[in-house]
């Protein structure tokens, strides 16, 4: 499972609650044996995105970025 959050979570008591909320559930689930990553796309340089990125105007980068990560987990074939 990949979280893939954009700009302003951190800014945002909405979206903070969120985060932590998600990020507790995505410790569980690794603790269980699953996969789950998170993204978050400042930190990887990637600016100037909503919480509906796949409308953005960067779309193809993200989805670039979700394709390694679905290679890297084995999901590509």
């Amino acid at each position: 499972m990949l979280w893939v959050w954009g700009d302003y979570t951190e800014q945002m008591p909405f979206w903070q609650g969120i985060v932590k909320s998600q990020e507790t559930f995505r410790q569980n689930l690794q603790a269980a044996g699953g996969k789950a990553d998170v993204l978050f796309l400042p930190q990887a340089n990637i600016h100037g995105n909503s919480h509906m990125m796949m409308m953005d105007k960067n779309s193809d980068q993200i989805a670039e970025r979700i394709q390694v990560w679905m290679d890297s987990a084995g999901l590509m074939q």
